[in-house]
């Protein structure tokens, strides 16, 4: 009957500590990673227009080894889209995130959004908003967003 009981103690401290262990570790990352919790691994860019101008041909990318993350072909104002690229390929650090627009003369701008200095990241959020487009097609934005490593930016 002794046995018993503390076999059931020691079952019950276990499964007590594991549980705390567990819920200690759900609750860090969700502080951690803040608002951008609900989003999956992989890379998530959102691209909100807020100039009062469209724009086409926005292509995003990895470099190092390149990784194509999508493109957008336009975007009206006023308006939202969403890429989702499920996994990152594993190139080693020193990558940077990119992305590629056209100006009116069809030169191409290539602009870094994040630069990632993490090995293997498994999750990177983007949220880029384009405030202005100017007569030549340079564009002024907002980025901000969140790496796995160093959480948010």
């Amino acid at each position: 009957m002794k046995k018993k009981k503390i076999i059931y103690i020691a079952l019950g401290s276990l499964l007590s500590v594991l549980l705390f262990v567990w819920g200690s570790l759900y609750l860090y990352e969700r502080l951690f990673e803040g608002e951008y919790y609900h989003h999956k691994d992989g890379v998530t860019i959102e691209v909100t227009n807020s100039s009062d101008q469209t724009v086409k041909n926005l292509t995003y990318y990895f470099t190092v080894v390149p990784q194509d993350l999508g493109r957008i072909s336009s975007l009206a104002p006023g308006e939202s889209e969403i890429l989702y690229t499920p996994r990152i390929k594993e190139t080693g650090n020193d990558r940077s995130l990119y992305f590629e627009y056209p100006l009116n003369n069809s030169s191409l701008v290539e602009e870094s959004l994040l630069y990632l200095g993490s090995f293997n990241p498994k999750k990177v959020v983007i949220e880029l908003e384009i405030t202005d487009v100017d007569e030549k097609g340079s564009m002024s934005y907002y980025v901000k967003g969140y790496e796995d490593l160093f959480g948010p930016f």
